[in-house]
């Protein structure tokens, strides 16, 4: 018996590779209902459709993975261009297939959608191309009825992106079916998040109960994207969630409505939590809560024994303008993370205090091998008025190929004041 990774990937791949892409048109037009087969017909002799679209329409029937994936990632690229790729990207949206990461690291394309699964499929990324189109699609409504449940939760996906409101309805008793599968639901309230749906926040606050961790996890999450006040106190209480991914996502929405009694719930998970990630993320959404009241705890989470939360909290600092960080910073500027030596220097820049140069001059000729704490470093000095510091940061971007070199040989001219001695080498 075929396995159902199989059966699934065969699905795209017909027994014959068809040269024109009309003939592919022409076997879509078969599969789809009356109402949609006279759209297709119409681009078949490819006259309306661009030769770019054309030949990555046909790269999606092939029977290689890699030139199916590649397909879906040049569509996304091509934008409105690939419209007429639309019926063949939501056939797809069951498909279990394992799509290639690399293809999308190498991207650089910021994610269009959300899911509440850290599968990464041909179904999931074909969603993603869908909402790069931007164009409403009937049939994608239509598959919010399909008997398979990944065709229903990465429409969802597609439809969140898409902000497509026609289905917000059928989104609202996807939720409410205690019978659906958890990602459907969870895609669900993630969607209507995206559409900033205030008629869901009962809905999504009563989510927060659900017994599966992801759905919790996704209406936590929705409520900072509606920004409802009424999501406070209920967000307040899902920092106590046994889930840390419950918490961690709770930390960033209550970041997102801000306010006082969230500035304290937000004080209390970055001191408290045992989670060094919800830390982190405490961390970040008192950044975005620009409150002078968090700089003690900021300052204390300096010290926090995972480098994401130094980085965050130090940032936080820099943003606040807090003088209390001087000392504080200036002693992170000898560690050994070179993320938090970068991340320590650039709010030195933002305090705007000159008692910093010196410790971010030892810094930045002591930097032989990382490229980002010596930009910030230089960035920083550039702030507070050093003199050289413009041109040696200057020189840096016009030598980054060979900057080692570069600034092995430049560094102690460029960053000694005319006058001053020279540091011996």
């Amino acid at each position: 018996m075929t396995d159902t990774k199989t059966r699934r990937t065969s699905q795209y791949s017909p027994v014959f590779q068809p040269r024109l892409p009309m003939v592919a048109f022409a076997l879509l037009a078969l599969t789809l209902p009356a109402s949609r087969q006279a759209a297709v017909a119409a681009a078949a002799d490819g006259t309306d459709v661009p030769p770019a679209t054309q030949a990555e329409i046909a790269k999606l029937q092939s029977s290689d993975l890699r030139q199916r994936s590649d397909a879906i990632m040049k569509l996304r690229y091509l934008g409105k261009k690939g419209e007429a790729a639309i019926p063949y990207l939501v056939r797809m949206l069951d498909s279990e297939v394992e799509f290639p990461r690399m293809v999308l690291i190498s991207s650089s394309l910021a994610p269009m959608t959300q899911s509440c699964s850290d599968e990464c499929t041909l179904g999931g990324e074909a969603a993603d191309t869908l909402v790069c189109i931007g164009k409403r699609s009937d049939d994608l409504l239509a598959s919010l009825k399909s008997e398979n449940w990944r065709s229903r939760a990465n429409a969802i996906r597609a439809l969140g992106g898409l902000k497509d409101h026609r289905a917000v309805a059928d989104l609202l008793g996807i939720v409410q079916r205690p019978t659906e599968r958890w990602e459907v639901r969870g895609n669900a309230l993630l969607a209507l998040g995206l559409m900033a749906e205030q008629s869901a926040v009962t809905t999504i606050i009563e989510a927060l109960k659900d017994e599966h961790g992801a759905v919790r996890m996704a209406a936590a999450a929705a409520l900072g994207q509606l920004g409802a006040p009424e999501g406070l106190e209920p967000l307040r209480l899902a920092l106590e969630d046994p889930d840390p991914r419950v918490r961690l996502k709770a930390a960033g929405s209550l970041g997102q409505l801000k306010g006082e009694r969230a500035v304290e719930a937000l004080i209390g998970a970055l001191q408290q939590d045992k989670d060094r990630v919800v830390r982190e993320v405490a961390a970040a959404a008192l950044r975005n809560t620009r409150d002078h009241r968090t700089v003690r705890v900021l300052i204390t989470a300096l010290k926090d024994e995972y480098a994401n939360v130094q980085i965050n909290a130090a940032t936080a600092l820099g943003e606040l303008r807090a003088p209390e960080a001087l000392e504080p910073l200036l002693n992170l500027l000898g560690n050994t993370n070179e993320a938090l030596r970068g991340a320590a220097a650039a709010a030195l820049g933002n305090l705007g205090d000159p008692r910093a140069c010196t410790g971010l001059i030892a810094m930045v000729r002591a930097e032989d091998r990382w490229e980002f704490p010596l930009e910030r470093g230089l960035e920083a000095l550039t702030k507070l008025g050093h003199p050289g510091a413009e041109t040696a940061l200057e020189g840096y971007r016009r030598h980054r190929g060979d900057w080692r070199e570069w600034w092995s040989r430049n560094k102690d001219e460029l960053l000694t004041p005319a006058g001053a001695e020279q540091p011996h080498r």
